[in-house]
């Protein structure tokens, strides 16, 4: 399918355009993915144009999942391109667990691609004490409990 631009000649033309789905899953940066437990909801979209792709996610779990290290991820339709650095950051629309906070008082949650997958991080917002700073989210503390995550995200490939 080629899409014209505006203008005239070939430097216009789009040619590399893609609609499809994924299946989204609990998976680990640095570690092993939970597993045992089941989804209450995977649902994924994305759309590709030339070297861009828009990612929609919803994914949501039951709390019997066991085992799991590193850090919480979720893979991706494709690889991210990062040369030069391109730092895709997600909006994320509402991120729960049940085994309670996944952040303290003075952080929010926000997230990054890394390869082909969305890392958690939490982010320190105003002031804080001691010696504290943000951090991925442990797949321990995210996928051992019932939980959901929806997020958009657009980036580089």
């Amino acid at each position: 399918m080629s899409i014209f631009l505006g203008g005239t000649g070939s430097t216009n033309e789009l040619d590399d355009y893609e609609e499809g789905t994924f299946t989204p899953t609990h998976s680990a940066n640095g570690g092993s993915a939970a597993s045992g437990g089941t989804y209450s909801g995977q649902h994924g979209a994305y759309t590709k144009i030339g070297n861009r792709v828009h990612v929609a996610c919803y994914l949501a779990w039951d709390g019997d999942w066991s085992g799991g290290s590193g850090s919480y991820a979720i893979d991706l339709p494709f690889t991210q391109d990062n040369s030069p650095a391109t730092y895709a950051a997600i909006n994320i629309g509402f991120a729960y667990h049940s085994g309670g906070a996944l952040t303290q008082s003075n952080e929010s949650i926000g997230g990054y691609v890394n390869g082909s997958k969305v890392l958690f991080y939490r982010i320190v917002t105003g002031q804080s004490t001691g010696a504290h700073s943000g951090n991925t989210i442990s797949n321990t503390t995210w996928s051992n409990s019932n939980g959901y995550v929806q997020f958009n995200l657009t980036y580089k490939v």
